[in-house]
This record gives C-alpha cells, structure tokens and sequence, in this order.
C-alpha cells in the first residue's frame, strides 16, 4: 500500500476508531479462577467471530542453556493428540467448524488461538482444556518434530543473510542471555533433549497457573465464563515453575563482528540494548524506530539514501521483550561504497539523537503511524485478544494496553531525547557488518577485525 494514502486514511478514521475502542475497553473483564489461570474477557456485540486463545509463559526466556528450542518443540507437540482427541484432531475439528488456527511464539511467551464462529466457542474451550492437562508425548512424535525443526530451521536460514546476520547480532547484543538464542534452539541442543525433559517442561510451564486464557469477540461475558469454569477450573496447577535467573552481561563496549555472505552488496546491522517493555521509555524508543528507520520518509532514508547517500536503503525496528529491547537498524551500502565510512555515518545519525530533540513533524508523523496501527489492530477480535493478551502475560495487568496509545499520544520532543541519551550510547552498541563473500579489498573490505568486545 502506497505510505502516503496509508497516512491519509489513518489521519481520516483515527478519531473515531478512538472513540470505538474506548466503549470496547470499558466491557473488558478479568478473572482468576481457583487454579490460577487468568481469564480476560473481551465482549463485543459488532463482532461476527470469537477469539479464543491462550497464552503460556514459555520460550527462550524460561530454558536452560542446554535445552534451548525445548518450549518450541512442546509448542509443536501440542497439535500431536491429547488425552481425548488423537493425533491431528484439534486442527480438524475446528477447521471443520470454521476456525482460523494459529500459534505465535517469541522469548516470552506461547500463544496458541483459534478465531471461531460463537457456535463454536466451547468446541475450542474443550479442546485447549484437554491439550493443557492431557498432551501425549511419545518418542516418536518427539523424533518427528525434533528432525521437522531443525530442518524448517535450516531451510529459513539457507539462503537467508539477513536473518543470520539478525540472529548473529541478538547473540552479540544479548551474550549469555536466552534472547540471544535462535528461537528454535541449537540444533545439536534439540538433538540431546531426552523425552523426560520435554515432559518436564511441559508439565511444569503449560499448566493454568503459568497461562493466560483470552475470549474476544461476539459472546455473552457470563455465560462464556460458566463455560470457561466448566473446561478448566478442574484442572490442577501446581507452584508456578520458576525461570531460569540469567543476567544479561554488562555491556561497556561496543561489541563488532564482520561475515561474509552471497549478497549483492553489503550491508550494515546496528543495534542499541534498551530497557524491558514495560520501562517508560520504551514508547519513546518505539517512536524513534519510526522517526530513524520508518520508511522512505524517515530520518535515515532521507539523510543516508536520497541524493546519492551512502546507503541504497535502510530500515529500522525495535524488538520490545520483557526484560530488554533492542533498537535496530539494518543498512544497505552501495556496492562501490566505503563499508567503513557508511557504518560511521549510519551510527552518527542515529546517536545524534541523543543530543538533539526530534522535530514536532517527525514526531507528529510517527504518532499518527503507530496510533494508526493500533487502532486498526484493535478492530479485530483476534487483534484485541493480542494486544490484551500480551499486555497481561508480560506485564500481567492488560490494561497496559490500551494505556499504550495513550502514552505514545502524549509524549514530547523532550521525552524522546530522554529516551535517546539513555539508549543510544557506543556502552549499549553491537554491530555486524555483512561483505560479499567474493570482496577482498578496496572499498568494501573491513576497517577491523571480526569479533566481539
């Protein structure tokens, strides 16, 4: 879609799509049941379809070193057959009865959800209730999604430089921390986890007092709940399994590293570490992301790319977890152009920012990108049941959710500096910088050695 007309529409409908997701919010409902699970209910009489998800606290962030990719391979076996529906079942019943199936994952969490017809709400209540206490975990089904990972895992990554240079630079950002693992795991990792640690995991993460269960969309609150009771308030829980504590490593230097790969021309990955999602300046952070790095109109195209700069193209983003986040930009450098030289002047824009307030349009064109996103998300049952969803396991309250928008609303130029001389500092740097594998001098070679420091 054209950005310019995107801007336009979103300027147009913002303000009463505002409106709409103020009376939405107002009907939203929170409960723990005696086992501790927490269900958050989201009634809406405009909507035509229910989400119904659940999320468990699962993933990099709660696995040892030694077992890394074990949250992902459970996550996979939770479609492999329960205690009362055999192997492939979950899918086809509900896929019969309409549903939209999906799961998303990340260092923080599992999220498995299903966006059904009403009709179909206690179809998908049963279901999930069966696969949290019932999950059958055999040797060969373990066999079989361990050989499905890590070959999806090597079939992602081949060919892919950006993704392993993204990962390369987590690893570097986040050394000896879970959010510097691939996702799946180490395949030599997968390959050692025995089916009784997957079992342990299983049991001790994916019960009701580590989860969150999420129904938004057309239903009645009470009796949604009556059935919400009837699927899951049976189900023991025991203690909450505590994660692993790992400490990021101090970082007091910028760390660096240099690869080669088939690539047309190299490119530039730098990354600031900031703080954890919930911090205050996280939303500050969110909209530098878009000021710097936000597409044909933002700080760095303008000022690196257009008029011959030293980039073809550059892009940026920030990865917001619970506890860190990660502020990136990822550089294209023309062919024939001075890697050196485009890296330095990639990293002096960027940390200008640090000294310097943004303009009252740059920031007032981010604001309106954001609140845009946002608001739109939140016209879908499943987009509201991830916004509340996320909010409530990361920073267990899921009002955070809609407070977001209001933070992002209100924040100033001087906000945003604040955020800047916090984050964007050479202490909280890591860079990897990508050359042609067929680059040996001139130009495009390195100005220092690879590693890290």
């Amino acid at each position: 879609m054209n950005r310019v007309w995107w801007m336009m529409l979103t300027l147009t409908l913002a303000a009463p799509r505002l409106g709409r997701a103020q009376e939405f919010f107002s009907e939203v409902q929170s409960v723990t049941l005696e086992n501790g699970l927490v269900v958050v209910l989201a009634p809406d009489s405009l909507s035509t379809t229910v989400d119904v998800a659940i999320w468990y606290r699962s993933g990099a962030r709660y696995e040892r070193a030694a077992t890394s990719g074990v949250g992902s391979l459970v996550g996979r076996l939770m479609y492999r057959g329960s205690r009362h529906h055999p192997d492939g079942e979950h899918r086809r019943l509900l896929e019969a009865a309409g549903a939209r199936i999906n799961q998303v994952s990340n260092p923080d969490y599992a999220c498995f959800y299903q966006t059904v017809p009403p009709e179909a709400l206690d179809l998908a209540l049963e279901l999930e209730a069966d696969r949290m206490q019932g999950l059958v975990i055999t040797p060969a089904k373990l066999d079989a999604e361990r050989r499905a990972v890590v070959d999806e895992s090597r079939a992602r990554f081949a060919g892919d430089p950006v993704g392993q240079s993204l990962q390369q630079l987590y690893g570097l950002a986040f050394l000896s921390h879970p959010y510097g693992r691939a996702p799946s795991g180490a395949g030599k990792n997968l390959a050692r986890v025995t089916l009784a640690q997957v079992q342990g995991y299983y049991r001790a993460r994916f019960t009701p007092r580590n989860a969150v269960l999420t129904l938004s969309g057309r239903f009645d609150a009470g009796a949604a709940l009556a059935s919400v009771r009837r699927s899951f308030e049976s189900i023991p829980s025991p203690p909450a399994a505590p994660a692993p504590v790992i400490a990021a490593t101090p970082q007091k230097l910028e760390r660096h590293a240099n690869r080669t790969a088939r690539v047309g021309a190299p490119f530039v990955m730098a990354g600031w570490r900031g703080p954890g999602k919930s911090d205050v300046d996280v939303p500050g952070l969110e909209l530098l992301a878009r000021i710097l790095g936000g597409g044909p109109l933002s700080r760095l195209s303008r000022t690196l790319v257009d008029g011959g700069g030293a980039f073809l193209q550059v892009q940026g983003d920030l990865d917001a977890n619970k506890e860190a986040c990660l502020l990136f930009f990822i550089g294209v450098v023309r062919p024939d152009g001075d890697v050196a030289a485009a890296e330095k002047s990639l990293v002096a824009e960027v940390e200008k920012l640090a000294e310097e307030p943004v303009t009252a349009e740059e920031l007032d064109r981010a604001k309106r990108q954001i609140e845009g996103e946002i608001l739109f998300g939140w016209e879908t049952a499943h987009g509201r049941a991830e916004s509340l969803g996320s909010a409530q396991i990361v920073a267990a309250d899921y009002r955070v959710a809609h407070d977001r928008l209001d933070r992002i609303r209100q924040l100033t130029p001087a906000d945003l500096q604040r955020a800047a001389s916090r984050v964007l500092r050479g202490s909280s740097r890591s860079i990897v910088r990508v050359l042609p594998e067929t680059t040996a001098t001139g130009s495009g070679k390195p100005g220092r050695s690879g590693g890290s420091r």
